[in-house]
C-alpha cells in the first residue's frame, strides 16, 4: 500500500468538524449531519433486506457520518469499520457513546470482518481523496467477493458435499495423501488441464510414451479423457468434484495410475477406480469428525492448496511431490478459439448424445461461454481474451501463488493463445520445455515404487477397529441428538432465539454444530462471536442434526454388514 495520508480538520458552516485528509474534505464543508444522513439511508437502500447483514465500512468519515450509522444498526445490520489512520479513529470514537459499530484500525483484523461481510463499501469521500484507503476498499472488497463466490457454491454444493462425505468414509481406509509426499523430489512434472489448448499437445505428450524417462504427468479430472483417447497414462489423477458427472471424466481408468482424490468427491467415479487412491484433506468440520471416528489413531490428510479449481490443486499437488519444475499444458483460462474444452473431453464427447434439433453442440457451447459474466483478461498475442468471472478467479490465483513460488519453483506454460502470465516462460512446444529439463539434469528414469505407509492407521485387527468405527460413530450420533434437542427447544420458541443462556447451552456443543453445519459456517462464527441469530438459523440447524443423525445410522449399518461379511 502507499503511505498514510495526512490528516487536518476544518469546521463547516454549520459549526460540525470535518476531516481534511490529504488536503481534500472527505465530508460537506456546509452541513456534513444532513449529507451523513443521506449517505446512510442510501446505504440502506442499498441493502434491501437489511436484518442480519454484515456491512464493512472503509473510512470513518468523520463524527457525523459516524454518529448516522445508528440507521443501519436500528434496522439490523452488524456494522464494522476500517478507519487505518489512527488519529482519524480515536478522535470520532472519543465522542461516540453507542457500542453498535466496531471500529479497527488493524489491516489484519479488517480482513478477519471481511470474511464475515456481505457487503463492503468504502466512504466516498474518503477513498476519493486517500489512494491507502481506495487500495485498502478493493483488497477488502475483493476478499469478500471471493469469500461470497466460495458461499454461494457452499449453498449449492452443500448437501451434496455432505452425502458425498457419507457415502465416501467407509472406503477411505486411513490412505491420506502423506503418503506421496515427496515421493519425486527434486523432478520436473507436466500439468495437464483441460483448457482447448491441451489437444495442441497431445502429439508431444504421445511421444513421451517411448521415452523410458519422462518427466510426473498429473492430470486433472477433466482432462483424463482426453489422455486415455490418446493412450497416454498419467501418473496421477486429481478430482475435487462432487457431482455424479465426474464419472464421465474417470472412465476408461487404468490400474497404473493413482487418483488424488478429496474425499467429498463423487462417490460413483471413486468407487469404480480400481487403482490406488489417496485422499487429500477437507475443510470441513465433518470430514474431521467422522476421519477421527473411523480411525482409533488418526493422522488428518494433508490438504492441498485450493484457488476454486483442480487445475489449482494438481499445481500445489506437484509442489507436495517435491518437483523443482513445473510446465502447466492446457492452462487456457479463457474460451481459445471460442471452444470450451479440448477435443475428446468427457464434457465434450457427451454433447454428442445429447444433441438434438434445438440443442446441437454449438448452441451449447455458447450458452457455455456466456452462462457467467464475460471478463476480458490478457492475452498471450497481446490482445484481451475471451474469459469471464470464474477462470478470473483461477488467473488471480495463479498469479499469486507464481509470485510466492518464483524463487523455489521453475514454472513454464505451453503456449495456448489464451490468458497470459507476464512473467511466466512460455514454450511453444513441451519438447522446447523438455530440451531445456534435460540440461538441468532433472529428467530421470522413475524408480520408486507405490508402498504403504499407513500401517499406524491400523495398529488394532482391521475386525477390531470396524468395531471402535461403530462404537465412535455412535457417540457422535448420540453428541448429535443432545444438540437437536436444544435446537429443537429454540425453534419453537422464538422468543429463546437469542437467549443468553439458551445461545450458551448452544455453544457448549459448538463443535458438533460444526460438525454438522457444513452450509451455514458463516452463521456459527457469527453465533460465537455473539451476533444476533434469526428464527430461521435454529429451524435449519435442527433439520440439519437430523438429517446427519439418519446420515450416520445409514453409514453405521454398511460397516455393520461390512463387519459381518467379514474383513480382509
Amino acid at each position: 500500500m502507499s503511505s498514510l495520508p495526512t490528516l487536518e480538520w476544518k469546521l463547516s458552516r454549520n459549526g460540525k468538524r470535518v476531516p481534511i485528509v490529504n488536503g481534500r474534505a472527505v465530508a460537506s464543508l456546509y452541513d456534513p449531519a444532513r449529507e451523513a444522513e443521506r449517505q446512510t439511508r442510501g446505504i440502506l437502500e442499498e441493502m434491501g433486506d437489511a436484518r442480519g447483514q454484515v456491512l464493512l465500512l472503509v473510512g470513518i468519515g468523520g463524527p457525523e457520518f459516524l454518529g448516522h450509522l445508528q440507521i443501519l444498526a436500528d434496522a439490523g445490520v452488524s456494522l464494522f469499520i476500517y478507519e487505518p489512520l489512527s488519529e482519524l479513529l480515536n478522535d470520532c470514537m472519543a465522542g461516540h457513546t453507542s457500542g453498535s459499530v466496531q471500529c479497527t484500525d488493524q489491516w489484519i483484523r479488517a480482513k478477519e470482518w471481511a470474511q464475515l461481510a456481505t457487503l463492503v463499501l468504502g466512504h466516498r469521500g474518503t477513498i476519493v481523496a486517500s489512494s491507502f484507503h481506495q487500495h485498502a476498499y478493493e483488497s477488502l472488497l475483493g476478499i469478500q467477493s471471493r469469500i461470497q463466490i466460495n458461499r454461494n457454491t457452499l449453498s449449492r454444493f452443500a448437501r451434496l458435499w455432505t452425502r458425498n462425505l457419507y457415502l465416501n468414509a467407509e472406503n477411505w481406509k486411513g490412505q491420506a495423501i502423506q503418503e506421496l509426499r515427496g515421493k519425486h523430489k527434486g523432478r520436473c512434472a507436466i500439468i495437464l488441464g483441460a483448457g482447448p489448448s491441451l489437444s495442441d499437445h497431445m502429439e508431444s505428450l504421445a511421444r513421451l510414451r517411448k521415452k523410458p524417462n519422462r518427466p510426473v504427468l498429473i492430470a486433472v479430472d477433466t482432462a483424463y479423457s482426453v489422455c486415455c483417447s490418446h493412450n497416454i497414462l498419467p501418473d496421477f489423477v486429481l478430482t475435487v468434484d462432487p457431482q455424479p458427472v465426474n464419472f464421465y471424466h474417470l472412465a476408461g481408468h487404468s490400474n497404473s495410475t493413482s487418483l488424488v482424490a478429496d474425499p467429498s468427491a463423487s462417490p460413483l467415479a471413486l468407487r469404480r477406480w480400481s487403482g490406488p487412491i489417496y485422499y487429500t484433506g477437507n475443510p470441513f468440520p465433518l470430514f474431521a469428525s467422522l476421519w477421527k471416528a473411523l480411525f482409533s489413531n488418526p493422522t488428518m490428510p494433508d490438504e492441498l492448496a485450493y484457488g476454486g479449481s483442480v487445475s489449482t490443486n494438481a499445481y500445489d499437488f506437484a509442489q507436495y511431490l517435491g518437483c523443482v519444475s513445473v510446465l502447466l499444458v492446457g492452462q487456457d483460462l479463457s474460451f481459445t478459439g471460442s471452444r470450451v474444452h479440448a477435443s475428446g473431453s468427457a464434457l465434450e464427447e457427451r454433447l454428442q448424445y445429447i444433441e438434438s434439433r434445438t440443442m446441437s453442440r454449438e448452441t451449447a457451447n455458447y450458452r457455455q461461454r456466456f452462462a457467467i459474466p464475460v471478463v476480458p483478461l490478457p492475452g498471450e498475442k497481446g490482445s484481451a481474451v475471451h474469459s469471464n468471472d470464474k477462470l478470473k478467479v483461477f488467473f488471480d490465483w495463479f498469479n499469486r501463488r507464481f509470485q510466492e513460488d518464483k524463487d523455489k519453483l521453475e514454472i513454464g506454460i505451453a503456449r495456448s493463445g489464451g490468458a497470459e502470465f507476464s512473467e511466466v516462460p512460455l514454450y511453444s512446444t513441451i519438447d522446447d520445455w523438455l530440451g531445456v529439463q534435460e540440461s538441468k539434469g532433472r529428467i530421470s528414469e522413475r524408480t520408486s515404487k507405490e508402498t504403504s505407509l499407513h500401517s499406524d492407521h491400523h495398529s488394532r485387527g482391521p475386525s477390531e477397529q470396524m468395531q471402535d468405527a461403530i462404537e465412535n460413530l455412535q457417540t457422535l450420533a448420540d453428541d448429535i441428538q443432545a444438540l437437536q434437542s436444544l435446537l429443537a427447544d429454540l425453534s419453537q420458541n422464538p422468543s429463546l432465539a437469542n437467549d443468553s443462556a439458551a445461545l450458551s447451552a448452544v455453544l457448549n456443543h459448538a463443535s458438533t454444530l460444526r460438525t454438522i453445519g457444513t452450509s451455514f459456517q458463516r452463521e456459527i462464527l457469527a453465533l460465537e462471536r455473539g451476533s444476533e441469530i434469526s428464527e430461521e438459523f435454529w429451524k435449519k440447524a435442527e433439520q440439519e442434526a437430523f438429517n446427519h443423525r439418519r446420515q450416520i445410522a445409514k453409514l453405521r449399518t454398511r460397516l455393520e454388514q461390512e463387519l459381518s461379511l467379514g474383513f480382509d
